[in-house]
């Protein structure tokens, strides 16, 4: 004999039976809280002049991309994303692919953004003067 129910309570029973108990309420309904973004860095933490220097350091020592070793030698108190990303202001672009293993001082990093920043104007929309 089947039981017939409405598709509203089969989604409910699926979301108590699989989704992790975090997620969902007591009577299924999906609990909004949980899919909100996460802050995974401390509010605190701030990038100052000298953890500048110790990631351009470790950026001539290792080479970019090698978060892990630049984090145990010299920044330990910063996860591999916040390096990623400060590496890629300093490189003034998004795109680190080019620069894997890639070594540099303080001169050449502010060099390769110049660079980077020249690219950069050639993708902005060019404004005409139209003179009637």
């Amino acid at each position: 004999m089947e039981v017939e129910i409405s598709k509203e309570s089969w989604v409910t029973q699926m979301r108590l039976d699989f989704c992790p108990p975090e997620m969902v309420e007591e009577d299924g309904a999906l609990n909004l809280e949980y899919f909100q973004p996460k802050s995974t860095a401390d509010d605190s933490l701030k990038w100052n002049e000298e953890d500048e220097k110790r990631l351009i350091i470790g950026i001539q020592k290792f080479g970019v991309g090698n978060w892990d070793e630049i984090r145990k030698e010299f920044l330990p108190i910063w996860d591999p994303v916040a390096l990623r990303i400060r590496t890629m202001v300093l490189f003034g672009t998004q795109d680190l692919s080019a620069y894997k293993d890639w070594k540099g001082n303080k001169e050449k990093i502010e060099a390769e953004r110049l660079k980077n920043q020249d690219k950069d104007e050639l993708f902005k929309p060019k404004t005409i003067d139209v003179k009637e």
